[in-house]
């Protein structure tokens, strides 16, 4: 399985970067491992 990019620490569960704006994103790829804003 893919692991998730960088962790960041913010409101909510697990928050994660978006790779494209570099900002804190919540998507729904946990197959990709990635998080889209």
């Amino acid at each position: 399985m893919a692991k998730p990019k960088r962790k960041v620490r913010t409101k909510g569960k697990g928050a994660y970067v978006c790779r494209r704006c570099g900002r804190v994103g919540r998507g729904i790829i946990r197959k990709y491992g990635l998080y889209l804003c």
